[in-house]
């Protein structure tokens, strides 16, 4: 999603609503379209699944604003119905985010996120954490096939 689009999507995420889709519904969507199976952890509660795609990150501030030119991309690692992990090439120093993907064979997918936890890892990258908090306006997904 381009920093224009992202824009107009979501101005102030402060005044923004929910979509009318559930977080799960959303989730699941973009699951079902990457086509990839759960991966093997018994610690956690929910089925994880690979998610191969390159993903925005835009950074909110406390005051629920977004700090559009800190918007950075993250490499997508794996997706639950209640979180996504991913790695990315700086620390993160926000506790709240949007992540978003526009993908021609995919469509639109943008969530609010809060990331539980970052790490370094041994070749000089991060992976994080988060936990998806709401779908935002503008999400669209493409039927699979």
């Amino acid at each position: 999603m381009g920093q224009n689009a992202l824009e107009n999507l979501l101005p102030n995420i402060a005044s923004m609503k929910a979509s009318g889709d559930s977080l799960s519904q959303t989730v699941q969507g973009l699951i079902d379209v990457a086509g990839t199976t759960p991966l093997a952890d018994e610690r956690r509660s929910r089925d994880r699944f690979p998610i191969p795609y390159t993903f925005r990150l835009t950074p909110i501030d406390r005051n629920g604003n977004l700090l559009m030119d800190d918007t950075t991309t993250v490499v997508g690692k794996d997706l639950s119905l209640t979180g996504i992990g991913f790695s990315h090439d700086h620390d993160l120093n926000c506790t709240r985010a949007i992540i978003s993907l526009n993908h021609p064979k995919v469509g639109r997918f943008a969530v609010e996120a809060e990331i539980v936890w970052t790490r370094p890892t041994p070749i000089g990258l991060f992976e994080s954490g988060c936990r998806l908090i709401r779908t935002l306006d503008g999400h669209t997904m493409r039927p699979k096939g």
